[in-house]
């Protein structure tokens, strides 16, 4: 009995000690562009450290161009983060650098980004569209299906395993500029 209470213990106290799954919210954004597009705010918190957000569209959409936009922490915009890689308009990716996305909740998120849809007119058309967010440019911490009803949103989590192979790694996108800026300068002293 005596083994059956302390192994309990020890249960209970690894469980208490270790990060619970993050979690998410999804609140109305308005207009990127002015009658053409609508937007959804995507406030995240306790998912540990984050460098690579994924997301696609199933049905409805397609993304607006930019699809992802204003990436912050609880400080203002990250430094660093955009997006970068766009396949067609059903498929956007956004990186940057490692981010710990704390926050305990909807009123204190860790990290919030925007998603931009096109729309007809002046209508917000059902959408459904699910994200997945990843550590280590590789390893997926969570993903998500999101359906936008027109008016409201119903959200899961979801097995969703994006294949990310197409997808520039974060630090090569910096040092792919550097070495742009680098030639640029080398063919402006030539010239």
């Amino acid at each position: 009995m005596r083994k059956a209470l302390l192994a309990t213990l020890v249960l209970a106290g690894a469980l208490a000690a270790s990060p619970a799954q993050g979690d998410m919210d999804v609140a109305w954004t308005g207009d990127l562009l002015t009658g053409a597009s609508f937007g959804h705010t995507i406030a995240m918190w306790n998912w540990g450290e984050v460098d690579l957000i994924v997301a696609q569209v199933d049905s409805g959409g397609p993304f607006a161009n930019p699809g992802m936009t204003n990436i912050s922490g609880p400080g203002g915009p990250l430094a660093g983060w955009g997006e970068i890689y766009r396949n067609g308009d059903t498929f956007v990716a956004a990186a940057g650098p490692a981010f710990n996305v704390a926050g305990t909740g909807q009123s204190d998120p860790g990290m919030t980004f925007d998603v931009w849809f096109e729309s007809p007119g002046s209508t917000t058309p059902p959408v459904q569209w699910k994200f997945a967010v990843f550590n280590d440019g590789q390893k997926k911490l969570v993903s998500w299906i999101m359906d936008w009803n027109g008016s409201s949103y119903s959200y899961q989590p979801s097995g969703w395993t994006p294949d990310i192979s197409a997808i520039p790694a974060p630090g090569a996108v910096l040092l792919g500029a550097i070495g742009l800026g680098i030639v640029g300068m080398i063919r402006k002293r030539s010239s």
